[in-house]
């Protein structure tokens, strides 16, 4: 019987365990993503204020506290490529 308990105990910590890569990042305000010449790039607005521009395998190519969670990968040139277009409130 404790035997049985112990193995219970065992086999519920090992599937806890299961499925942490998928935990929702609580520090994310804003994200958006595209592709450029082939590359994944995601643009993260963070609750320490700053922008962070990712490439494909998660290096930051960009970080700056300069700019606000309003943002968007938009093509607005149509020039086939994607530009990220930050969003500014100024009050007047």
């Amino acid at each position: 019987m404790k035997r049985t308990f112990l193995l219970i105990l065992l086999i519920l910590n090992l599937l806890n365990g299961f499925g942490q890569d998928s935990m929702i990042d609580s520090t994310i305000v804003m994200t958006d993503s595209a592709t450029i010449n082939g590359e994944k790039y995601k643009a993260i607005y963070r609750t320490d204020e700053f922008l962070y521009i990712l490439d494909s395998k998660d290096n930051v190519v960009f970080k700056s506290k300069d700019y606000y969670p309003n943002f968007e990968f938009v093509d607005f040139d149509n020039d086939g490529y994607k530009e990220l277009i930050i969003y500014r409130m100024f009050l007047q």
